[in-house]
């Protein structure tokens, strides 16, 4: 993963800190493909604490009109309880303001991976 002890330490606690040592947590978001790849070769010694997931990311080719587009946010509990039935998981982001919001359940984005931890 390219980190030290130290941030992998932080990262856990940070999981468990957010969101209890029961339920998964994002250990790192967005992950590039070759780092994919390297993690996804040597994920079967870590298969009862990582696993790999599979989630839409939106992108957009200029950096203009944000005030109109909106911005995304990563879901909170709140978010969670709110949007049950829309299939959200920890982790996942969502337009929070603007045409982002409005859109929300039509907008697809693309297919990225992260890695999550579980206990």
């Amino acid at each position: 993963m390219e980190i030290d002890t130290a941030e992998f330490k932080k990262r856990i606690i940070t999981a468990i800190t957010k969101n209890s040592s029961q339920k998964p947590s994002v250990f790192e978001a967005s992950l590039p493909a070759q780092k994919y790849a390297r993690i996804q070769e040597n994920l079967w010694r870590f298969q009862n604490a990582f696993y790999i997931q599979e989630r839409p990311i939106r992108s957009y080719p200029f950096d203009a009109g944000a005030n109109i587009v909106g911005y995304l946010g990563e879901v909170d509990t709140n978010y969670l309880k709110r949007h049950s039935e829309d299939g959200y998981v920890s982790g996942d982001y969502a337009g929070m303001t603007g045409l982002e919001f409005s859109y929300e359940k039509s907008i697809d984005g693309r297919k990225r991976y992260a890695i999550s931890h579980q206990r």
